[in-house]
């Protein structure tokens, strides 16, 4: 089943011109065949992808030269920037940041991130960088990692649309809200897994009936998609899989 397309707009003074942002999120590796001519139909000025694409445990290779190759067609005729979520950092459970943990990276994600960008993908990796009038930024997943936000006082200083990938929508309130930007988006919940009365189920990282699943937060600086993977862990339930087209509109 294809995911539906939800329309949303934004408009801010720092906007200096129109910008039609794809927001594709946690894909899990199931690319299928047309899915590049899908996403390009809509003809992204950027697309956003707040991590989960790509699992670098060797134990799960299903589908990820399929996903890769969709990355390369994407980034081929558009700019595609992209942020490492839990699955991409090597960690498929969902291990708070320990603060007296190491920062590196593993070996395969670092691996990963030179595969990515011999594709032409622009690899967020804790780091941000200009996209016309907008500044794009990657917080990447910390996996029982150090979670390094530091780099964040650079880009809440910068000029411009202050917007920033963070796959983790509960990383949001304790590490995000306090840096002004201007738009976080994030993943990672699957709106929720089950949907019942509206409400999301579960999400790991926020547990049971979790806070943030899809749509827009606090006053729309947190946007939280429900993803593009059809069955992780389990299969949806009233919950539709998600691509996001926001608009980007200048006051």
């Amino acid at each position: 089943m294809q995911a539906r397309l939800t329309h949303l707009s934004l408009s801010s003074p720092r906007i200096a011109s129109f910008e039609r942002l794809l927001v594709l999120a946690d894909l899990h590796q199931e690319a299928r065949a047309g899915d590049a001519a899908r996403y390009l139909a809509k003809e992204p000025t950027a697309i956003l992808i707040p991590g989960d694409w790509i699992e670098v445990s060797d134990k799960r290779e299903k589908g990820r030269k399929e996903t890769l190759a969709l990355l390369g067609e994407l980034a081929s005729a558009c700019p595609v920037y992209y942020s490492l979520g839990n699955h991409e950092a090597g960690a498929r459970g969902n291990r708070p940041p320990d603060e007296n943990a190491a920062a590196a990276l593993s070996p395969r994600t670092v691996a990963l991130c030179e595969t990515l960008t011999s594709l032409g993908v622009t690899v967020l990796c804790d780091r941000y960088v200009r996209h016309g009038s907008l500044c794009i930024g990657g917080l990447t997943s910390a996996g029982g990692r150090r979670l390094d936000t530091s780099w964040l006082d650079g880009l809440a200083r910068e000029d411009g649309y202050r917007l920033l990938l963070c796959h983790h929508p509960e990383y949001y309130d304790r590490y995000v809200r306090p840096y002004a930007l201007d738009l976080t988006v994030g993943g990672h919940a699957h709106g929720g897994q089950w949907k019942l009365f509206g409400r999301g189920l579960y999400a790991p990282g926020q547990g049971i009936l979790p806070r943030y699943t899809d749509g827009f937060y606090d006053g729309g600086r947190l946007l939280v998609s429900r993803g593009l993977s059809e069955r992780w862990p389990v299969p949806r339930l009233f919950n539709p899989k998600e691509a996001i087209l926001l608009e980007l509109h200048p006051v």
